[in-house]
């Protein structure tokens, strides 16, 4: 599994306001591996099933618990540095293809439960992934790649998740994510078609 990184506490929202004048749609954060020197195994054994991600919900601040949001998710082309100062103004590059195998309608619900590796987590945001981002990582295994977390930012420089959503003044919904939350990870469910069925 992958850990967040990069933002301890962030707020993700898209609220348009005269007064507070802000209207801000996009979240950037990076991962970090959960442990180092992966080997998968033989490649071409290796099937990838699903790749999700869950980012678990903070607080509530702004806006109408009913709205829904349109989010998609992208990769980072540009690098983040731990050691970098950056501001709610500063904009980052990203690739043009979306991560999700379909936009994620998101509702704020902190009451429902997800199940993850058989534990049921209230709140929070669950997305499905294509499978090419898990396999990209998978084809790294035994790579200098996963060697170090500083090797691994260079391959996967992190995600930007964007609302789509368009509102008038009055709408929108602000929420803080929790990417230090023990399940705040990227997951990376695969099987080895030889030997038994494991997971990242």
């Amino acid at each position: 599994m992958l850990y967040f990184s990069f933002l301890f506490y962030g707020l993700y929202f898209k609220y348009n306001s005269n007064f507070l004048r802000i209207e801000i749609s996009f979240y950037h954060f990076q991962f970090r591996l959960s442990s180092l020197n992966v080997d998968f195994g033989t490649e071409e054994n290796i099937v990838v099933d699903s790749v999700r991600l869950f980012m678990d919900y903070s607080t509530y601040y702004l806006g109408d618990t009913n709205t829904v949001l349109s989010i998609d998710l992208f990769e980072l082309s540009d690098d983040l540095y731990l050691d970098s100062t950056y501001f709610s103004d500063t904009s980052f590059n990203y690739l043009p293809t979306s991560l999700l195998e379909q936009p994620h309608q998101l509702a704020y619900s902190p009451d429902k439960s997800v199940v993850i590796d058989g534990d049921s987590i209230e709140g929070g945001i669950y997305f499905q992934l294509k499978k090419d981002i898990g396999e990209r990582i998978i084809q790294q295994g035994g790579q200098a790649t996963l060697s170090s977390n500083e090797e691994f930012v260079k391959f996967l420089k992190g995600f930007s998740m964007i609302c789509t959503n368009t509102f008038n003044t009055g709408e929108g919904l602000v929420v803080s994510l929790n990417p230090q939350n023990i399940y705040s990870k990227l997951y990376i469910y695969y099987r080895d078609t030889v030997n038994a069925d494991t997971a990242m």
